[in-house]
């Protein structure tokens, strides 16, 4: 049994998942779950009672037909708790979509994506492009709207070094939070290694976007400085990540140096420039050896599977904090995505 939480320093714990590719259209989604620690883990140590005859470590796929059994008064006492674990998705299938509307005029029939897999089948070089160049593109969009990336360029909004008239060139620093060679030269994982890292990216990242668009009242206006030092307050926190893909972890440090490479040059001589002891690294731990670890597994597998068996809206419905595609999302919201998703599945014939 596990008796230990992880790492002291980590103001969250994180693991991911992904809803079967069979059911979602081929395409791998990116299932974030990240547990703060202070809220209650009742909810978890029910999920060990009801597994309790799985032996070695419990996984999802062990708690989800065991969850999915329970009577509705037994299920909410565990969504009472479970509810308030951080979800976040990224996925593919709305960039996806729209180049299937470039792929459909491309090769005039109903559907694109068997023609194109077929061509690639048989090496036709043009399919081989233009599969590159999808994956690329596609990619690239996941990375611009990711977390991360939004929060980096709030940081560079917020520099005052880039202002337009400044005498400092805006080419001092990247334009973007990370480059997509970064993630390698291999284009066919691309996208799938994309969505993952910015999913990660949304449980590092979140709260300083959020820190800027909550407005307080009693305050009518923030001095950059005044901003710039409430959001590196919260890049600056260490995240712990289940132990897996150390590349990952690397690259959300890049992410993480490029925005304060903008936030931490404080202009106000009054404000304490960050020292290096500030920032506190991410560190990756064995869901064997973290409750809190394989909490967010059991939470992730769980989001995965409300995600194969119902949708996104579900999803919003049953946590309270949930992001998708770098945006954080509300019940409305989520019905609106459906919509679309629906509109440009009728467009394309699909």
């Amino acid at each position: 049994m596990i008796i230990r939480p992880g790492d002291s320093d980590a103001v969250s714990f994180n693991d991911d998942s992904s809803p079967d590719t069979r059911l979602t259209s081929g395409q791998k989604l990116a299932v974030n779950a990240q547990v703060v620690p202070g809220g209650s883990l009742d909810w978890y140590f029910r999920i060990l009672q009801l597994c309790e005859s799985v032996s070695g470590e419990l996984k999802s796929a062990e708690v989800w037909p065991r969850f999915h059994a329970l009577r509705f008064d037994d299920q909410q006492r565990i969504w009472a708790g479970l509810s308030k674990v951080r979800i976040h998705v990224v996925d593919p299938r709305p960039y996806r979509d729209r180049l299937d509307e470039i792929l459909t005029r491309r090769f005039k029939c109903k559907d694109p994506v068997k023609v194109l897999a077929e061509q690639l089948e048989l090496k036709n070089p043009h399919a081989m492009d233009l599969f590159r160049k999808l994956q690329i593109f596609t990619a690239h969009q996941i990375l611009y709207d990711s977390t991360g990336a939004r929060v980096y360029s709030l940081s560079r909004f917020l520099d005052d070094d880039q202002m337009f008239f400044s005498s400092h060139p805006i080419s001092q620093t990247p334009d973007e939070v990370l480059q997509l060679s970064e993630f390698g030269r291999d284009v066919k994982p691309i996208v799938r290694m994309v969505s993952a890292w910015a999913a990660k990216s949304a449980a590092a990242f979140h709260e300083a976007v959020d820190c800027f668009l909550e407005s307080d009242e009693a305050v009518p206006y923030f001095p950059n400085d005044t901003m710039r030092r409430r959001m590196a307050a919260r890049v600056l926190n260490s995240h712990a990540f289940d132990k897996g893909d150390e590349r990952q972890v690397e690259l959300l440090e890049g992410a993480r140096s490029n925005i304060l490479q903008n936030l931490s040059p404080f202009k106000n001589a009054a404000i304490r420039p960050m020292s290096a002891s500030d920032r506190k690294p991410y560190v990756q731990v064995d869901s064997r050896d973290s409750y809190f670890v394989q909490a967010a597994d059991i939470a992730a597998g769980i989001a995965s599977k409300i995600l194969e068996t119902d949708n996104l809206e579900a999803v919003v419905s049953r946590f309270e904090y949930v992001t998708y595609n770098g945006r954080r999302m509300s019940v409305a919201d989520a019905e609106e995505e459906l919509r679309l998703m629906r509109w440009r599945h009728l467009r394309n014939g699909s």
